[in-house]
């Protein structure tokens, strides 16, 4: 089974062995990255809005996130399901992940972050998650 970390670029303790792959549109200074995976990036101006209407209301601004994050990776597991499918591959093999890369995010562990979310559809995929 791969195993991935979700992480904080902050906290390079919590990375895992192999690549590090951004799941943001944005990385510290500095910071090597293997590539980007747009895909689980949150898509359009979602950050930005719930930023803007986080100073407004709170828990709507938290709610209309999930719902927007949710919708945006159902939509890609799928159809990253229905091509597995299609080609007689388990998802993972059509996936770029390998064993120990980490997903980073911003957000430090223990702060609200979007790694919760995409961690269920990764364990969902059948892969081993290391949450930091």
């Amino acid at each position: 089974m791969i195993t991935l970390y979700l992480a904080s670029y902050n906290e390079p303790w919590h990375h895992g062995p192999g690549r590090k792959l951004a799941i943001t549109d944005s990385k510290p200074d500095k910071f090597e990255i293997s590539a980007a995976f747009p895909p689980f990036i949150p898509a359009g101006n979602m950050i930005d809005d719930y930023k803007a209407k986080q100073r407004i209301n709170q828990e709507e601004a938290g709610k209309e996130f999930v719902e927007k994050y949710t919708e945006q990776l159902t939509i890609f597991f799928i159809e990253a399901q229905h091509d597995a499918e299609k080609e007689g591959k388990p998802i993972q093999k059509l996936l770029p992940f390998q064993d120990g890369d980490t997903l980073l995010f911003w957000e430090r562990k223990g702060y609200t972050s979007y790694r919760v979310i995409l961690s269920q559809f990764l364990i969902g995929a059948g892969y081993n998650i290391i949450l930091n």
